[in-house]
């Protein structure tokens, strides 16, 4: 283990190597759109920061300052540059606005330009809540002989 550590890590370019052909197989994958090899593409971009990020605190270990600051910088600047990509995306579609109702016609029976007055209270008069039920008492006798005037009494009309 100790051995491939050294192999990876002691040469500072073959991290950078690895992590500029996984970033072009990232790159590629947003071209095609293909998942599987989207899945792959990830995966290898992923790991090649995580080499980014273990070669930058070895070469600090080992005192390589100029090594490890390139390849810090190259690991912030990548993560910022996936921020920022992100952000782009999501305003891209978010830009356009919604397209849903751009087809949809009004009939023409509905009239647009008269306002409803509203009451003091902001309640719509057309409205099922503004229904009043008026205050009926109902008998048992009443409803065997006229079984109506319960909707009646109930529903005014």
């Amino acid at each position: 283990m100790m051995k491939l550590t050294t192999y990876c890590l002691n040469n500072w370019l073959r991290p950078l190597l690895f992590f500029g052909v996984a970033s072009g197989c990232f790159i590629v994958n947003e071209f095609i759109k293909n998942s599987s090899f989207g899945k792959f593409s990830f995966l290898l971009f992923t790991l090649g920061l995580l080499g980014l990020l273990i070669s930058t605190i070895y070469q600090f270990l080992k005192r390589r300052w100029l090594k490890s600051i390139f390849t810090g910088f190259l690991f912030g600047g990548t993560i910022l540059a996936f921020v920022f990509y992100a952000a782009i995306l999501f305003f891209i579609n978010t830009v356009d606005g919604d397209k849903w109702a751009d087809d949809l016609k009004i009939p023409t029976k509905i009239q647009l330009n008269t306002p409803i007055d509203l009451t003091r209270d902001y309640k719509r008069p057309d409205s099922v809540l503004a229904w009043n039920k008026k205050n009926v008492t109902i008998y048992v006798g009443d409803l065997k002989k006229n079984p109506q005037s319960l909707l009646r009494n109930w529903f005014p009309q």
